[in-house]
């Protein structure tokens, strides 16, 4: 029990934490080329690399039940991703709920929950209000 299956080597630093879904693994990689690698859970590699950068070492990502979530950048951009092409569906600007400390989001109960640790807040935003806006 309790032992290491599988190593997947990333093209960077791993960072931002990590999200489990749509048969994948997904990992921010910080560094000189910043990236969303999604790798395949069953057979324990790399399937893709995405051109999305986490907005920094200390981000999230999350997902949903149809998206991948990750803030992107300094100014508060959420990042909606479709898995079933691995490209950006959305861009939101969240920084008018969320200042330039919030970057850690999980998702649950409907919304998407990202921390603003300059503020020291947690701020909830319905996800149905950022597909309508």
């Amino acid at each position: 029990m309790n032992r290491v299956i599988a190593t997947v080597k990333v093209s960077g630093e791993a960072c931002s934490g990590l999200a489990s879904g749509f048969g994948s693994i997904w990992v921010p990689v910080c560094g000189k080329k910043p990236a969303l690698v999604r790798i395949d859970a069953a057979k324990n590699t790399i399937f893709a690399i995405l051109p999305i950068p986490p907005a920094g070492p200390e981000g999230g990502i999350a997902t949903s039940e149809d998206s991948v979530w990750m803030v992107t950048d300094k100014d508060g951009t959420l990042t909606r991703i479709d898995p079933s092409v691995n490209n950006v569906r959305q861009n939101k600007v969240v920084k008018q709920w969320v200042g330039k400390g919030g970057d850690s989001l999980r998702v649950g109960f409907g919304s998407i929950w990202i921390t603003d640790y300059k503020r020291g807040l947690l701020e909830r935003i319905p996800i149905q209000q950022l597909l309508t806006q």
